[in-house]
C-alpha cells in the first residue's frame, strides 16, 4: 500500500501514529520503513508525552533511526504537547540528537499553553536548546 500511495496517490510522505497500538520500533512497522528508504519518502512518526500512550514516547523513534540510518524521520510534535516544565521534550531532542537522519518537528507547541505570554521565555529556551543541539537543518 505503501508503494501505491506514493506512485498513483502522489503521496509524498507517511504518517506513522502509535497510539493506535504499537511503538515506533515494533517490527509490524519495519516493512514500511524499508519501502519508504526504497521510495526514498520520509516518515513522520507521531510522538507524544501522554502517559497512557507510551509507545508514542520518541525513545523507540532513535532504535528506528539506528537501523535505518537513511530513513528521514520527523518526530511529530517532539513531545512539547505536555506543558514545557514537564521537560518532556527532552525524551525528543535526546532521540534525534545522535541520529542526523531525525528532524524535530514542532507543530502543536502551543497546546497547554506554551505560547501564553508567561511561557514565552521558556518556549525560546527549549528552542535555542534545539538549534544548539541539532541545528537549524533539523527543525
Amino acid at each position: 500500500m505503501v508503494e501505491k500511495a506514493v506512485k498513483e496517490w502522489g503521496a509524498t510522505g507517511l504518517k506513522v501514529y502509535p497510539p493506535n497500538g504499537f511503538a515506533p520500533d515494533d517490527p509490524v512497522a519495519y516493512p514500511m520503513y524499508e519501502k519508504a528508504v526504497e521510495l526514498d519518502v520520509p516518515i513522520l512518526i507521531h510522538t507524544a508525552s501522554n502517559e497512557q500512550v507510551r509507545q508514542s514516547w520518541p525513545r523507540g523513534v532513535a532504535k528506528v533511526a539506528w537501523d535505518f540510518p537513511t530513513l528521514r524521520i520527523l518526530t511529530g510534535h517532539v513531545n512539547l504537547q505536555r506543558h514545557l516544565r514537564t521537560d518532556a521534550y527532552r525524551e525528543g531532542l535526546n532521540a534525534a540528537q545522535p541520529h542526523p537522519n531525525i528532524y524535530l518537528d514542532l507543530c502543536d507547541c502551543r497546546a497547554l499553553g506554551a505560547l501564553d505570554e508567561a511561557n514565552i521565555p521558556t518556549l525560546l529556551r527549549v528552542i535555542r536548546e534545539f538549534l544548539n543541539l541539532v541545528g537549524l537543518e533539523r527543525i
